[in-house]
């Protein structure tokens, strides 16, 4: 926050700090959190939020590539989110308003479409899945190309009565039971901690960034050069601070942002921090 509201080296710190969260993801064990955060949650569930769990407890246990979401609500996709699945979760929406919120959730990722497709919107996914390198689903590479998909019980986006069911697109379970670790006992010291081998701390990283990074901008990032740098560098939300400046200079720096997110991120976010006592 402070870089990118008056530092000198903006789009080095969003690059490093995605980074950072980039590699810190590669030692979590996903089945460890998933059980605490389901033992802190109240009981009992709201069924929408149960079948959405155990939709991430599925991914988890089969090893899924990806966890598809069907849908025009915010409510399935936030409770997706909170069971913070190991894979990657695409939106697939034609609402505007959700694929900007989608920027603010951990590790989801909006595809936002001019209409909802006859179908399933499945070939849709997996296209951009490839295409934003979320995921390879090939077959014949060694990967789990397994996806679990969310969607309405009729097939309606704006309800948030919600099933899901797996499907395969290439390999089943392919690397299910590569094992990362070289301690193999099921206790560790705490619920933070986590089971990391030398081979984890060495290896390349090939886990996708799933921590969204929210950019306060100053009038260093407010010219489009350093607007494009920091949406290159990984900013997936634009934080406006309107206890500074006016209506006017900060409006004309969002219609500039606006301008260069649709050709370099379209579903990239601004946040405006209005003063409360105004309100």
């Amino acid at each position: 926050s402070g870089e990118t509201a008056n530092g000198d080296f903006p789009d080095a710190a969003v690059g490093i700090m995605g980074r950072i969260a980039q590699n810190a993801q590669a030692g979590i064990d996903p089945s460890r959190r998933f059980n605490h955060l389901r033992q802190f949650t109240p009981k009992p569930l709201r069924s929408l939020e149960g079948t959405c769990s155990s939709a991430v407890k599925a991914a988890i246990d089969m090893g899924a590539a990806l966890v598809s979401v069907q849908t025009n609500r915010y409510e399935p996709v936030a409770f997706i989110s909170k069971y913070r699945p190991h894979c990657p979760i695409i939106v697939a929406t034609t609402d505007r308003q959700l694929a900007a919120q989608c920027n603010t959730m951990y590790g989801v990722w909006a595809m936002l479409l001019d209409e909802k497709p006859a179908g399933t919107a499945l070939a849709e996914v997996k296209y951009f899945a490839q295409r934003m390198c979320l995921a390879s689903l090939r077959p014949g590479d060694s990967r789990s190309d397994q996806i679990v998909s969310v969607s309405s019980v009729d097939g309606d986006w704006s309800k948030a009565s919600m099933v899901f069911r797996c499907v395969i697109v290439g390999d089943e379970a392919a690397d299910l039971y590569e094992r990362k670790s070289a301690y193999s006992g099921d206790d560790t010291i705490t619920y933070k901690s986590t089971k990391v081998s030398l081979q984890t701390v060495c290896e390349p990283v090939r886990t996708v960034r799933k921590t969204k990074i929210v950019c306060t901008m100053g009038p260093k990032c407010w010219d489009e050069q350093t607007m494009g740098e920091l949406l290159g560098a990984g900013m997936n939300v634009m934080r406006m601070n309107f206890s500074h400046g006016d209506h006017e200079g900060h409006g004309a720096v969002l219609d500039r942002f606006r301008e260069i997110a649709a050709r370099k991120n379209p579903n990239a976010a601004a946040l405006l921090d209005t003063k409360g006592p105004e309100i």
